[in-house]
This record gives C-alpha cells, structure tokens and sequence, in this order.
C-alpha cells in the first residue's frame, strides 16, 4: 500500500531561489544597478542563458521562462522563490544605498 512513485513531494526542494526583474511585465520589480553591479548583473544573466540586453528588455518575462525551463528539466521537484528586498534598520526603515540590485517593490507584492 506505501509503494514508493517518483512524484514530487519525493524530489528535492531548492528553498533558495531569487526572483528578478526590471518591471517591464508590471511585476514591481526595480533594479538599482549601479558601478560594478552592472556588469556583475550582465554576467549573472550570460550565465543562466539570458543576453545582457535582457536588462533593458522583457527581463520579467525572460528570466521567468528560464527558470521554469531550469527546473523543470532538472531533478528538482519544486522551488521555493524568493525576491531581493530592501534593507531595513531595526525600526524598519528603509536603508539607502545598501542592499542588492534586485529590489521588488511593495507593489508588486
């Protein structure tokens, strides 16, 4: 009666992955990308397959389908996505200047 089936409540779960954006698909997605974070965000994009243009263009829409495409031809069974936010101090304030580029505004939420 417990036969074991290759579903995927018994596949591993990443619980670390980072959604981004640049709110071009209305997500409320924003980058800061400011100095060296625009050429690191370059190379982040090469590197999962998307072209450096994708910060300008349909980046929403784009990395979305890349990483559907990523997980489902993995062995992954599910992700748990997470959004880069703003830093806030103790009181909740928002911290300027600090933090990553990625940023999803409350909007978008």
């Amino acid at each position: 009666m417990n036969e074991k089936t290759d579903t995927a409540e018994e596949k591993p779960i990443d619980m670390h992955v980072h959604i981004v954006g640049n709110g071009t698909g209305g997500t409320g997605c924003r980058m800061r990308l400011t100095g060296w974070h625009r050429p690191l965000a370059s190379f982040m994009l090469r590197h999962i397959g998307l072209p450096s243009s994708a910060l300008s263009g349909d980046l929403d829409q784009l990395y979305v389908n890349r990483l559907l495409e990523l997980v489902r031809t993995s062995s992954l069974g599910q992700i748990v996505i997470l959004a880069h936010e703003e830093v806030r101090d103790e009181n909740g304030r928002v911290i300027e200047g600090v933090g990553s580029e990625w940023r999803l505004d409350k909007a978008g939420r």
